[in-house]
């Protein structure tokens, strides 16, 4: 059965055959492919919602094929394997094709022979390859890269720990609080350490509720440093070749114990005896005996006693404590800023080397793309600088192609989308040439005014909201134009003498007026595809469109930030 497989898909190779309307075939396309699991190929053209089958042939075991086709001019094809698995390419008439291809990626060409189209697509294609190469490469490079390495480790160690830190130490502080409202709360009920008649139960009830408050914060500091502490793996083994950064590393440490060793010292026997006086309270409590007054009379005066022995050390604790705690972040911050300033300037290292290598490919695509430009091959690879960014480099290979294929389909689509005026007038675009008759019948051009910033004005005399702008531009021309400003006023009026008067009446005292007297049929308005005015564009010295329907405000800050005020 395999053998019978193989004898069909050879004979399907043999007989490949051509839908040209009879047409002796003129293109011979003998090919390989591997890492495909196909076994028949097509020839189409490149619409998928109409597919024409120019030629078809079977694919054999070691992936060979060959078609034999009659294609009527020179254009985009599709080497189609199946629905999803095809490649564009640039055929012409009278070819003999010889090509190697990778199924897993069909838009690099192994190897190819008798196309000049098909050879230049492949060294556009490698060409193109070669950024993600060095791309890969880069960024391989960058993540191996052991200072980076390091100091990425140092910052996404100490990020969490210290914020860990800072995370207790407003436990810590709010326990100071409780502990020092504690202190005054048993000064405004007693007077020389004797409770003040009447309030014993007040001082109990307020001075618990005080004491908990504290004990609820500080245990998470004792919590802390009995279980987190010891599994932070931080500080990580330091590089003896950064000892200029490590030094934060090591002094925040220090600060951090030192702060930890004072609270052990002086602040966990004030939790101890407020753990126990609570603890007290509540057996107390249960046991139905908080109101006995010989356990009330204990309770305060070990209140009283607190307060007598630990309010100096609670009060110079805190103080040394916040002193340290201010220390402890400026390390941080060093700490943080440091290592991702580290790593910023290691990224910017490799990316001005990728920025640099990536320019070299940019150029030497442009260069086959300008070189190449009638060859229609190029169409393939025009998307990918951005229009948006590179519209002479759209438009110079478009036109030379529709020279070269003016009735091609996918030339002439092209050919329309640059020439519409979305495009033409888009931001970035260099401003379409206007050069009509002035009110003396002058004919003043748009270019002639390269080397100013100009705000080319659309208007009419019978626009009310132009009249109401034409203050505010007048202000503006008057302001900027010993700095290079300058305005080009195109008329959409009908009559001669209504935009003269206008002229007149709203002082537009600058030169540049031009008008065909065509109403909305304006070949100016076409041209910038002008549909409802007042409409404006400001162009810069470079004739470049920077910006769009500029009117007020919006145009007084476009100017100041060009001239200044």
């Amino acid at each position: 059965m395999r053998l019978v497989k193989s004898i069909l898909i050879i004979s399907i190779s043999i007989l490949s055959f051509s839908f040209a309307f009879g047409q002796k075939p003129n293109v011979s396309i003998k090919g390989n492919v591997t890492n495909l699991d196909s076994d028949t190929v097509q020839l189409l053209n490149i619409q998928t919602n109409s597919p024409i089958v120019f030629a078809k042939s079977g694919i054999d075991e070691k992936g060979y094929f060959e078609l034999n086709a009659y294609i009527p001019e020179t254009d985009l094809y599709r080497l189609s394997f199946s629905e999803k698995n095809y490649m564009l390419c640039c055929l012409e008439p009278n070819e003999k094709i010889t090509i190697a291809l990778d199924g897993k990626n069909l838009s690099e060409i192994i190897s190819v022979s008798g196309s000049k189209s098909m050879a230049l697509t492949k060294e556009l294609s490698d060409t193109y390859k070669s950024r993600q190469t060095i791309l890969s490469n880069t960024n391989k490079q960058l993540q191996e890269d052991q200072e980076q390495v390091y100091f990425n480790q140092i910052n996404q160690a100490f990020v969490p720990f210290q914020r860990t830190n800072k995370e207790i130490d407003d436990y810590v502080i709010r326990s100071f609080e409780s502990i020092k409202n504690l202190f005054n709360t048993i000064d405004q009920y007693t007077n020389k350490e004797k409770i003040l008649k009447g309030k014993e139960d007040s001082l109990i009830l307020v001075s618990t509720n005080l004491m908990k408050s504290f004990a609820n914060d500080y245990q998470k500091f004792s919590s802390y440093m009995l279980n987190i502490r010891p599994t932070y793996d931080f500080p990580p083994t330091l590089n003896d070749k950064y000892t200029d950064f490590n030094k934060y590393i090591t002094q925040y440490m220090d600060v951090l114990d030192k702060r930890h060793q004072l609270l052990i010292n002086n602040m966990d026997p004030v939790y101890a005896v407020v753990s126990d006086l609570i603890t007290k309270r509540e057996e107390l409590v249960t046991l139905g005996k908080k109101d006995d007054k010989e356990t009330k009379t204990e309770f305060t005066t070990s209140l009283l006693r607190l307060a007598r022995e630990k309010r100096e050390s609670v009060t110079k604790t805190e103080r040394d404590f916040l002193a340290e705690t201010q220390t402890s972040e400026n390390l941080s911050k060093n700490i943080i800023e440091g290592a991702q300033l580290r790593v910023s300037n290691i990224v910017q290292r490799y990316q001005k080397n990728f920025d640099q290598e990536n320019e070299k490919i940019n150029n030497k695509m442009l260069s086959l793309i300008q070189e190449n430009k009638n060859n229609l091959a190029v169409i393939m690879f025009l998307d990918i600088f951005p229009m948006e960014q590179n519209m002479e480099l759209h438009k110079s290979v478009v036109e030379a192609l529709h020279t070269q294929y003016p009735t091609n389909k996918t030339v002439e689509n092209k050919y329309k989308q640059i020439n519409s005026p979305a495009v033409s007038t888009s931001i970035g675009a260099k401003a379409p040439e206007i050069a009509f008759s002035n009110p003396e019948g002058k004919v003043m051009k748009l270019s002639d005014l390269r080397g100013k910033y100009v705000l080319i004005d659309f208007w009419a005399s019978w626009c009310g909201p132009c009249r109401r702008e034409n203050p505010h531009v007048v202000s503006m021309y008057n302001k900027y134009k010993d700095k290079g400003f300058d305005v080009f006023s195109v008329s959409l009026d009908r009559t001669k003498d209504a935009w003269v008067k206008a002229i007149e009446t709203d002082k537009l005292t600058w030169p540049n007026h031009v008008s065909d007297l065509k109403h909305w049929a304006s070949e100016a308005a076409k041209i910038y595809g002008v549909n409802s005015i007042p409409a404006t564009f400001l162009v810069d010295k470079e004739g470049r469109i920077i910006a769009k329907n500029l009117r007020g405000a919006e145009l007084t800050n476009a100017l100041k930030q060009i001239f200044g005020e």
